[in-house]
């Protein structure tokens, strides 16, 4: 057999800081509200070598391309019965890049993927039930999801942009066991 080195490229990423502030409350006993913000600034993201050294353009680009993303969530339910709810939820979560984002592909860059697409913000609506008995739990829940984009067949940011929607719906199921 033939031995192949493989190219490794380990490196460190500080994530963000996260703020987050929520609240909520029941009314009667049988409905329940409640309200979340949370702000991220994602441009503030830091790449680092494994030996602690700051690398030289992934910093600086995501500084120019990325900014602080808002999330604002909503919910709601109400407990027909003890066992029985129906909920309601809202979500929105405005874009992390900024309007004038591009793809930065280094000059000795191995990728061939020239096309990118800058997300705008996120909204997402949600509908479901739920069962609580004393062993056995069930939860269905629908959600849409539509969020726009600006999308560029090329890495060049100058050139003409598509605007494309997105959306998408789901239905999840969780059935659980107490014991």
């Amino acid at each position: 057999g033939r031995d192949y080195d493989y190219l490794t490229y380990d490196y460190n990423l500080t994530t963000p800081w996260k703020f987050n502030v929520s609240a909520g409350t029941t009314v009667g006993g049988l409905v329940a509200i409640g309200a979340e913000y949370e702000y991220q600034d994602y441009s503030a993201m830091h790449f680092s070598y494994s030996d602690g050294e700051a690398m030289g353009w992934q910093n600086p680009t995501a500084k120019e391309m990325l900014k602080g993303v808002n999330t604002f969530r909503i919910g709601a339910e109400w407990k027909v019965i003890p066992q029985f709810a129906f909920r309601l939820g809202y979500n929105y979560m405005s874009a992390a890049f900024k309007k004038t984002a591009f793809k930065d592909l280094s000059y000795n860059s191995i990728n061939t993927d020239t096309d990118f697409a800058n997300a705008k913000a996120n909204n997402n609506y949600t509908l479901g039930i739920g069962y609580r008995g004393s062993t056995f739990y069930a939860d269905l829940v629908y959600m849409y999801s539509t969020y726009k984009e600006d999308f560029y067949p090329f890495d060049d940011g100058a050139l003409k942009k598509t605007d494309v929607t997105n959306s998408r719906s789901k239905v999840m199921m969780t059935l659980g066991l107490r014991f």
